[in-house]
């Protein structure tokens, strides 16, 4: 089957390589780092789209209406695989710096979804790195650390990449659809699964986000997704994530509430055994106050 074409042009090598990573099981990528070649390559490749951008603008006006290199083009350089850019690992600090360049970028195609909100991921990150300190906190044997809690806030802001590849009509309907289209939605798990793991099992952050990715829709009782696994088996950044996910809609419900927090956590515990395991809620209940915090600065 022949795929539609993406070009991406970009300076930045790394930001080539990881939208070749996001986009590569979607569409036939092709990268380019330099505007030239970019234009080179869409008059040679993608005579259709030059002529519906014109068609759109008046005769002249557009970067299209300039001739190409008379150069051959040469074919687009694959873009570099991101252990290569990190021999060394990916610290901290670098872990941040590429999450929030990723997430300003993918924001550009989330405004194009109108029911995926990069904003509210954000949130969502800021959220699950309150969940996994405080998990630690109260269990600090088995809890992550510092690094570790960080790390799975950062990846858990990507956790619905794969809804990237899902159709408009499924999207919209959201998680709670009934029928053969909410296998479809659920599918997600799976495309963020498969990309977070080609950009490198090695890296903790994609480590983490691959098993968030999968693993989100999992509750506590074992049903939901992947529906054939066991609730011993979902890893605790899932279990944080998924935690964190209630907690953000239930804010959102109760928001405005002069108590709202109390209302949230007694609406969580409802949910202990069901959806979220007795231990997580203890770092939920430990979170309290704090919530409001980390809401005013994400």
């Amino acid at each position: 089957m022949i795929r539609d074409t993406l070009l991406i042009i970009d300076d930045s090598e790394l930001d080539l390589a990881i939208l070749n990573e996001i986009f590569k099981g979607l569409f036939r990528v092709e990268c380019v780092a330099e505007s030239r070649r970019g234009l080179t390559y869409l008059h040679h490749n993608m005579e259709r789209v030059c002529s519906i951008v014109r068609a759109a603008w008046p005769p002249k006006s557009t970067i299209l209406d300039h001739k190409p290199e008379p150069e051959t083009p040469k074919a687009p350089e694959p873009a570099p695989d991101l252990v290569q850019i990190f021999p060394q690992g990916l610290p901290l600090a670098g872990a941040q710096l590429l999450c929030r360049d990723w997430a300003d970028k993918l924001g550009a195609f989330y405004r194009l979804r109108p029911s995926l909100d990069m904003d509210a991921h954000r949130q969502l990150g800021g959220i699950t790195t309150l969940l996994a300190q405080c998990y630690t906190e109260r269990f600090p044997e088995q809890g992550p650390t510092q690094e570790e809690a960080e790390l799975m806030g950062l990846a858990a802001t990507f956790c619905d990449i794969g809804l990237l590849g899902i159709p408009d009509h499924i999207l919209e309907e959201g998680e709670d659809q009934d029928g053969p289209d909410a296998q479809l939605y659920y599918q997600h798990t799976q495309l963020g699964y498969d990309l977070f793991r080609q950009l490198g099992e090695d890296l903790p952050l994609f480590q983490y986000a691959a098993e968030i990715a999968l693993w989100h829709h999992k509750n506590a009782d074992g049903s939901g997704y992947p529906p054939d696994a066991g609730a011993g088996d979902i890893p605790l950044s899932a279990q944080l994530t998924r935690a964190a996910l209630r907690l953000q809609r239930y804010l959102h419900y109760y928001r405005g509430c002069a108590d709202g927090t109390e209302r949230v956590l007694r609406t969580l515990k409802g949910e202990v055994g069901t959806v979220i395991s007795p231990e997580i809620y203890q770092a939920v209940e430990l979170a309290g106050d704090r919530l409001q915090a980390v809401l005013r600065n994400t």
